[in-house]
C-alpha cells in the first residue's frame, strides 16, 4: 500500500512540475500567439486527463496566464472541459478563475449559457462548482434578467447542490439584481432549507445582501435559532454574520438582542476552535449597542479569564469600550492590570497601551 502511494505521489509531482514548466513557457514574451495557443492546449489537456485525476494548482497561477492566451473564447471552453472532467476542481478557488476569464471572453452570453448548462451536469462536483461561480459573473452578464432567472431556478431546484450554489451566487450578485425582493425571498427561504449545508451558505450570503434590504429585522429574525443549531456550519456562519460592519450597528434595535448576546456568550465559553474566537470578537463589536451594558460587562469580564489566549486577545479590546460606558471602573482597572501581565505578548501589549491612554482618570 505504501509503495503504491509513493508511486502515485511521484506521478503527481511529475505532473505538477510539467504544468509549472508549461506555465513558465506561456509567460515568455518571445512566444508567438500560435505557440502560446499550443502551449495552452497542452497545459489544459494535462490539467484533467480522461481519468479525472487532476493537479491542485493555486488560483493566482491560473489567473496570471489567462490574459496571455490568445484565443479567449477557446480558453473559456477549455476551462469548462477541465471542470466537467475533473473528479474535484483542480484549483483552490474556481470562482475567481471564472471571473478573470469571463472579463476577456468576447461572447459573454454564450459563455454564461455554457457555464449555467453545467449546473445540470450528472456529476455533483461539477454542478456545485458551476452554480457557485455564476454569482461572481453576474455583473458582467449581458442579459441580467435572464441571468437572474437562472439563479432563481437554482435557488428553487430540487437538487441540493444547485441550491447550495444558488444561495452563494445570490449573495454575490445581489447588488446587481434588479428584482431584489424576489432575490431576497429566495435567499430567506434558503436560510430555512431542510439541508444544513444550504442553510449555512444562505446565512453566509446575508452579509453582502444586508445593506440592500429594506426590512433588516427580517434578516435578524432567525439568528437566535441559527446560533443554537446542532449543525456546526450553520452556527459558525451565524456568528460570522454578527461580525459584519454593516450588521453590528443595527443590533440595538433587534427585539431579542439580549437573547442573541447570551447565545454568543455561551458559544465563547463552551465551544472550541475559531468559532470561540469569532464569538468573542462579535461580543466586543456588539457591546456598544447592547442595552444592558452592566450585565454585558459582567459577561466580558468573565471572558477576560478565559484559558484561550485568542479569546483574551479579542476581549481585551472590549475593555476600552466598557471603560467609556460604565460609571464604576474599578473592575476594569483590575482586569487591565492583570492582562498587562498576561502570558500572551499581544494581550500584554494591548492592555499596557490602553492603560497608558487612560492614566489620567
Amino acid at each position: 500500500m505504501k509503495s503504491l502511494k509513493r508511486t502515485r505521489k511521484k506521478k503527481y509531482d511529475k505532473k505538477v512540475m510539467e504544468l509549472k514548466w508549461l506555465l513558465s513557457q506561456l509567460r515568455k514574451e518571445d512566444k508567438s500567439p500560435a505557440d502560446k495557443q499550443k502551449i495552452w492546449k497542452k497545459f489544459i489537456s494535462r490539467m484533467a486527463d480522461s481519468s479525472g485525476d487532476v493537479c491542485i494548482l493555486p488560483s493566482f497561477l491560473f489567473r496570471s496566464l489567462i490574459s496571455r492566451v490568445p484565443n479567449k473564447q477557446q480558453s473559456w471552453e477549455d476551462l469548462l472541459i477541465v471542470v466537467s472532467r475533473a473528479k474535484e476542481f483542480p484549483l483552490e478557488d474556481p470562482s475567481f478563475v471564472f471571473d478573470t476569464n469571463f472579463q476577456y471572453v468576447p461572447d459573454k452570453q454564450n459563455a454564461w449559457n455554457s457555464l449555467y448548462k453545467l449546473t445540470r451536469d450528472k456529476k455533483a462536483s461539477v454542478r456545485i462548482i458551476a452554480a457557485y461561480s455564476l454569482g461572481n459573473l453576474f455583473s458582467l452578464a449581458p442579459d441580467k434578467e435572464k441571468a437572474w432567472k437562472n439563479l432563481h431556478k437554482l435557488a428553487n431546484s430540487e437538487d441540493v447542490y444547485a441550491r447550495i450554489g444558488g444561495a452563494k451566487s445570490i449573495g454575490s450578485a445581489f447588488r446587481d439584481i434588479s428584482n431584489k425582493q424576489e432575490a431576497w425571498n429566495d435567499l430567506h427561504k434558503l436560510t430555512n432549507d431542510q439541508e444544513a449545508v444550504v442553510r449555512a451558505n444562505a446565512i453566509n450570503s446575508l452579509d453582502p445582501v444586508f445593506p440592500y434590504i429594506s426590512d433588516k429585522q427580517e434578516a435578524w429574525r432567525n439568528i437566535h435559532k441559527f446560533l443554537n443549531e446542532s449543525d456546526f456550519r450553520v452556527k459558525y456562519c451565524a456568528v460570522n454574520f454578527l461580525n459584519s460592519d454593516a450588521v453590528v450597528p443595527t443590533f440595538i434595535s433587534v427585539p431579542d438582542n439580549q437573547q442573541i448576546w447570551e447565545d454568543l456568550v455561551k458559544i465563547a465559553v463552551k465551544e472550541e476552535g475559531f468559532i470561540k474566537f469569532n464569538a468573542s470578537r462579535a461580543l466586543t463589536g456588539l457591546y456598544p449597542y447592547l442595552p444592558d451594558k452592566k450585565q454585558g460587562w459582567k459577561d466580558l469580564h468573565e471572558l477576560t479569564n478565559s484559558k484561550n489566549y485568542l479569546v483574551r486577545r479579542e476581549v481585551v479590546y472590549s475593555l476600552k469600550v466598557a471603560f467609556e460606558h460604565l460609571e464604576d471602573k474599578t473592575q476594569i482597572w483590575e482586569d487591565l492590570h492583570r492582562l498587562a501581565n498576561d502570558e500572551d505578548k499581544f494581550v500584554r501589549s494591548t492592555a499596557a497601551d490602553f492603560l497608558k491612554t487612560i492614566a489620567g482618570y
